[in-house]
């Protein structure tokens, strides 16, 4: 039987990595847990690390400091749309709502569609490398593109980004999840959300 208390109704100070899964909700419901004192608690540790950095930075030579990414000028230009969200929270769908739109999707062959996808998953495999490799973001230019959410933060500067972020109850991803497993063999992971 499944517990029916909401996860966001009994939130530890220290936070929980399941909390991510709510998107806005979770974060909203972890600083409401929290209180304001931990904004006063958060500048304290940001002060210290900047000292620290600064004081590190005297000491370090100057070809051990990691080089920092400068927006590419020529990539100004450039207009992307970026549909994203966690796996199995509606990003096919809406990619496919844009192209019947008439918006062009930058995707590829590679991901066939299939039983849980029938209509094809819109991916581009170099997308998948965008934490090591954001070169294809010149290609997709006036196009839409489908990114889940945890890669958003390695897209490069430069570019005006449009993004549409899903929503969808965790509790349905999940089982979409297994579902989709499911249909492809594999046992689904138990989920304690």
């Amino acid at each position: 039987m499944m517990d029916t208390e909401s996860p966001l109704t009994n939130i530890p100070a220290e936070g929980s990595l399941g909390l991510l899964a709510y998107g806005y909700q979770g974060i909203v419901a972890w600083r409401a847990a929290r209180g304001s004192a931990w904004i006063e608690d958060r500048r304290e540790a940001m002060v210290a690390l900047a000292l620290k950095d600064e004081s590190a930075e005297k000491d370090d030579a100057p070809h051990s400091k990691a080089p920092t990414t400068k927006p590419d000028p020529s990539l100004r230009t450039i207009t992307v749309t970026i549909v994203s969200g966690l796996p199995r929270s509606g990003t096919s769908m809406l990619m496919q709502m844009l192209v019947a739109g008439g918006m062009s999707a930058f995707t590829d062959t590679e991901r066939e569609a299939d039983p849980s996808n029938p209509r094809g998953y819109f991916e581009h495999e170099d997308v998948k490398a965008l934490a090591r490799d954001s070169e294809w973001v010149k290609d997709a230019d006036g196009s839409v593109v489908k990114v889940v959410s945890p890669l958003l933060p390695h897209l490069p500067a430069g570019p005006t980004y449009k993004i549409l972020l899903l929503s969808r109850n965790i509790e349905e991803i999940l089982q979409s999840q297994a579902a989709m497993l499911d249909e492809l063999g594999k046992d689904a992971a138990a989920a304690d959300v």
